[in-house]
């Protein structure tokens, strides 16, 4: 996909979008058919695979932008404009909770006009208002924040929900947001299908497109009512000394979030006295049921903790709910059958029962619908998540045990065999890394021994290069040595004098020699070293005119 310019001013803007702030205006979307597509394959645009199908992605065209409404294009259905990055990140999902409609509602704000780190503060909201078993109010939500609009020279830019002053329970999702402007486009409804911001009247649930004066009311605690009192304590006891972690709340595993939560409970007083509160309601509800066995019609009766696949075919007893298949036409061999169930299909019992037939109540409404898309990780601060989640496990585990069923027979004496293969299996295992165990003992030690011979080499290796060197310089000096004697000696022979001796001197041009001393010139003292001197020059090799050359002078 080719970004190009994004920072492009429209050709065409409407004229009442003059409060609007040119860096929205500036925000090109850079959206095309090919993100679109890729968008579908990686990430879940709704809470359940059925409704997947119901909703289409439009890119916007280059002449529009994210704050535009759809009056200029009246043959187009509504839509709403939705940022990239609140699905993957935030959890955010179609259709919307009931919660975020009422305080898209409630606060006059579109849903790209309000800032990602605020889609936040709702998402971990809702989160932790769901772990805590806390109930969703809308009040108790806008007693912790109010929204606020940035303003440049009169004109306005996102929305966001600010922290009131001392009652900070969440920290930002992220510091600072980036490449969200660019990303956005159009989520509407298929033709045929109604979409889940009009109701059955044609009416809008909140505002689809930004308007020019979104604001929130303000609540005290005075203004609270009891319950909403409640959960503000709740809370704030939580937070007192550390604020929720909002991107822990929207990112990491339900177990870790509820060690974290549990640990920030400990110290709320509050908390345990609504515990403590709700647990004693239920045991009265539970005593009150117990008492009317006979009157199956009262209004005390548990609550259904397992969805009916119809309202009507759901009826209360004493003992629970009891959940009845719809009714079909009858055949005539069905006539007499029905007869006798007095108008109602097969009857599974209550599931309260010891005889609760769970595998057929399975069977006839969960198999069919465990095909559910479980990869949204931001649904589950949603009790309908959890609801769906139970239903897959269920629908699983009916599946693997059809899949046993299935399976041959396997007689007492087959298994024995097994046990036996297995334990010899075993045995050999044992045995196998007792042998690997001893070698890996002989391997470490022949590495070290190669090692140490390996040092000892080295060693060796620099002494006898050593001693070479030593030898090398005995040999250079030994000759030096012989070289002077024999020149030493040519001298003698050739001035036919001792050049050491103190008594010779120089008469004239002739030198007088002591002849008390030495030997006459030519006597037989010369001889024998001219002997010398020429045996030694017929052993050495001879010196040539480059080697003569070097030879230093005496």
């Amino acid at each position: 996909m080719a970004r190009g310019d994004i920072s492009v001013m429209p050709a065409n803007v409407p004229e009442d979008m003059d409060w609007v702030e040119d860096v929205v205006l500036l925000s090109k979307s850079v959206v095309d058919e090919e993100l679109l597509a890729s968008f579908r394959e990686t990430h879940a645009l709704c809470s359940t695979v059925s409704e997947e199908s119901k909703y289409e992605l439009v890119a916007p065209t280059s002449e529009e932008r994210v704050c535009y409404y759809n009056l200029g294009h009246p043959e187009e259905r509504h839509f709403i404009y939705m940022y990239e990055c609140l699905f993957p990140k935030l959890g955010v999902r179609v259709p919307f909770t009931q919660f975020e409609q009422d305080v898209l509602f409630e606060c006059r704000v579109a849903p790209t006009q309000l800032h990602p780190n605020s889609w936040g503060f709702m998402k971990a909201f809702q989160s932790v208002c769901w772990y805590l078993q806390l109930d969703l109010s809308l009040r108790a939500f806008l007693y912790f924040f109010h929204l606020t609009r940035p303003f440049s020279q009169k004109k306005s830019r996102w929305a966001s929900f600010r922290t009131r002053e001392g009652r900070r329970i969440f920290s930002l999702y992220e510091e600072s947001f980036h490449d969200f402007k660019n990303y956005y486009f159009k989520v509407r409804a298929v033709e045929g299908f109604r979409p889940f911001f009009e109701n059955e009247r044609g009416e809008y649930q909140f505002r689809l497109y930004w308007y020019s004066g979104p604001e929130s009311p303000k609540y005290d605690f005075d203004d609270l009512d009891k319950e909403d009192q409640e959960i503000v304590t709740v809370l704030k006891e939580c937070c007192a000394k550390v604020p929720f972690n909002t991107k822990t709340l929207l990112t990491r595993s339900p177990s870790y979030i509820r060690t974290e939560l549990e640990k920030m409970t400990n110290n709320s007083d509050a908390y345990k006295r609504m515990r403590a509160r709700k647990k004693n309601q239920a045991n009265r509800l539970a005593a009150a049921a117990s008492g009317t066995k006979d009157n199956p019609k009262s209004s005390s009766s548990p609550v259904n903790r397992v969805p009916p696949p119809e309202s009507e075919n759901q009826s209360s007893t004493a003992e629970g709910p009891e959940f009845k298949v719809p009714k079909t036409p009858a055949t005539a061999a069905d006539q007499s059958k029905s007869k006798k169930r007095k108008g109602f299909g097969h009857s599974y019992g209550s599931v309260y029962a010891p005889d609760f037939d769970a595998v057929g109540f399975t069977d006839e409404f969960i198999m069919e619908n465990s095909r559910i898309a479980m990869d949204d990780a931001g649904l589950k601060s949603n009790l309908e998540y959890m609801m769906k989640a139970g239903i897959k496990v269920a629908g699983i585990s009916r599946a693997l045990q059809k899949k046993l069923t299935e399976c041959p027979p396997t007689s007492h004496a087959e298994l024995e065999q097994l046990k036996e293969k297995v334990a010899t299996l075993e045995k050999g295992k044992e045995d196998a890394e007792g042998e690997l165990s001893d070698a890996r003992a002989e391997l470490a030690k022949m590495k070290k021994s190669a090692k140490e011979a390996d040092r000892l080499r080295k060693k060796a290796e620099a002494e006898a290069t050593e001693l070479r060197k030593k030898v090398e310089g005995l040999e250079s000096n030994d000759n030096i040595v012989e070289n002077l004697r024999l020149q030493a000696k040519i001298l003698v022979l050739t001035l036919k004098v001792h050049l050491l001796h103190p008594d010779n001197y120089v008469a004239g041009d002739q030198i007088v020699w002591c002849s008390d001393l030495l030997p006459e010139p030519g006597g037989p003292f010369f001889e024998e070293e001219a002997a010398e001197v020429g045996d030694a020059e017929k052993s050495e090799p001879q010196v040539g005119a480059d080697d003569a050359e070097k030879t230093p002078p005496v």
